[in-house]
């Protein structure tokens, strides 16, 4: 008797099987949909932080550019002093005679 009811228990184990195989294949299904969600707004998150990377450097290459161009211009301005200091100190023997 105890053997007849092991095997009912099983059977209804058994019979079991599919609907839980069925519920299992739904959320596998969610799963994979939800994954799929999370692997796009990875990825829109990942241009999003290139996009800003891009800007970034840009912004800084920028500055850079500004800098030097500030260093460039102030060297030109010592250059013009000195290039009118010198033009000066040439002129400075010559005789002038009205």
């Amino acid at each position: 008797m105890e053997q007849k009811l092991d095997i009912m228990e099983q059977i209804n184990k058994l019979q079991s099987l599919p609907s839980q195989l069925e519920a299992m294949q739904q959320e596998i299904k969610s799963l994979r949909g939800a994954v799929s969600d999370m692997a796009k707004s990875i990825k829109f998150m990942e241009d999003k932080v290139d996009k800003v990377k891009k800007t970034m450097k840009a912004k800084a290459d920028r500055d850079e550019v500004k800098s030097l161009k500030d260093s460039v211009e102030e060297m030109e301005m010592k250059m013009k002093q000195k290039l009118e200091d010198l033009g000066n100190r040439s002129r400075r023997q010559n005789l002038v005679f009205f």
